[in-house]
């Protein structure tokens, strides 16, 4: 609160203008802008197309600079951070530009931070209606085209990491390309990322989620002794998905993508689902997981039979 408070006393612009030269704490205040966007509850500052624009060419002006020190590659994640934070289509160009560039390894945390840009750019673009036509229909997302390849490029990544991001941002933005990619990704290597295209096909209601949804359900791994369960990261690491997830938090995400799943498509057929959900039912299992396999049962008990014709 102390912070949102200050921030609101500040002007963006001069944070802007700080962000052009190089100065030691540069990155600080891409930072602190960063966080002035998350607090904007009145929208003053993410809807201000002028301010996008400017932060994107300073974006550009860095990704062209190629800098690969400390400070210049967190200059980059936190404007790729404050970008994300609009619900303005101007935000989106420059975030692409950083998902889709790929010159040292060192810019992987760039390109990971520019994907989860992408996504809650996405996200908030449908929210508040910025890509809503006048009959309430959707229009298409700005630069559709090449966010789609981009996303599609990042898929297909070596680094399970980017792919990882690509499936959730996928799951966000939708279209038959993205259905076709994910289906793919839920034979990816890394569970992972796996889980992550179950999700996101869920959310479509698509049926091909259903065999990876009902393999987060599995209980085994939350029974395991906590020494075999992996610790989180360090701080300041930065997130690898070939680290085990939280089994807790695996069964969760699988519960609510049947949730997803079952609302978007009431002619699915979820019998394959419902033993393993009851099973999670059951004492022993953490209080949250038991409630929400409840909440589900519940739901899938009310809907009717589907036919053999759904079923397929």
């Amino acid at each position: 609160m102390v912070d949102w408070l200050a921030h609101m006393e500040s002007d963006p612009q001069k944070y802007v203008d700080g962000l052009r030269r190089d100065t030691p704490d540069v990155w600080q205040k891409a930072e602190q802008l960063a966080e002035m966007l998350r607090s904007d509850r009145s929208n003053q500052l993410k809807g201000n197309a002028k301010l996008a624009e400017t932060l994107g060419e300073i974006l550009d002006e860095k990704l062209k600079a190629g800098l690969m020190d400390e400070g210049s590659i967190n200059l980059r994640i936190y404007l790729s951070s404050a970008l994300g934070q609009f619900n303005i289509p101007e935000a989106m160009p420059a975030l692409l530009k950083v998902a889709s560039t790929n010159r040292d390894p060192k810019e992987l945390p760039v390109r990971r931070a520019a994907l989860d840009a992408i996504g809650m750019l996405a996200w908030n673009l449908q929210q508040t209606g910025s890509v809503a036509s006048r009959n309430g229909e959707k229009r298409e997302l700005p630069n559709r085209i090449e966010l789609t390849s981009t996303l599609l490029e990042a898929a297909r990544d070596p680094e399970p990491v980017i792919r990882l991001r690509a499936a959730f941002v996928l799951g966000i933005v939708g279209g038959e390309q993205a259905s076709d990619r994910l289906k793919k990704m839920l034979d990816d290597p890394n569970r992972e990322v796996s889980y992550n295209a179950a999700t996101a096909l869920a959310r479509f209601g698509d049926p091909a989620a259903i065999g990876t949804l009902l393999k987060m359900l599995d209980p085994e791994p939350l029974q395991r002794p906590a020494t075999e369960t992996s610790a989180k990261a360090p701080a300041g690491e930065h997130d690898d998905p070939d680290r085990q997830t939280d089994p807790t938090v695996v069964i969760l995400n699988g519960l609510r993508g049947i949730l997803q799943l079952a609302d978007a498509n009431p002619a699915a057929d979820l019998s394959r689902l419902t033993i393993a959900i009851d099973r999670l039912r059951e004492t022993g299992f953490p209080l949250e997981i038991r409630d929400l396999a409840l909440l589900l049962h519940n739901r899938l008990s009310k809907r009717p039979q589907p036919t053999a014709s759904a079923s397929r």
